[in-house]
């Protein structure tokens, strides 16, 4: 599953309480919300974030992707820069290389 803002939020709360039902999860411009660590990335995820994001805090999302990689959990963060929130565009070739990165995570 995949979400951008919102969605990617959404993305968040249905992998931690879902892992049964989806194999992979790409969150973009996303806070993690109050899910509990230990309930995120136990499947493949990838985290897609702009440092000049306007609207959603990088800090966040990417203290908590680092957390996550002490737990030894299966988790890529991919930092953007000079990207805004609202510019959904620049995102695509972000996203391209997550399918690639789960889809070789799949293969494991």
């Amino acid at each position: 599953m995949t979400g951008f803002s919102l969605g990617g939020r959404g993305t968040w709360f249905l992998a931690a309480r879902h892992a049964d039902v989806f194999t992979a999860a790409i969150a973009m411009a996303a806070s993690t919300g109050d899910e509990p660590l230990e309930s995120l990335a136990t499947m493949p995820t990838y985290v897609i974030h702009s440092r000049d994001d306007e609207v959603v805090p990088f800090a966040p999302a990417e203290r908590s992707a680092r957390a996550l990689e002490k737990l030894g959990r299966p988790i890529r963060f991919e930092a953007l820069q000079d990207i805004g929130h609202f510019e959904m565009g620049a995102y695509v070739e972000p996203l391209r290389r997550a399918g690639r990165w789960v889809a070789d995570r799949w293969k494991k």
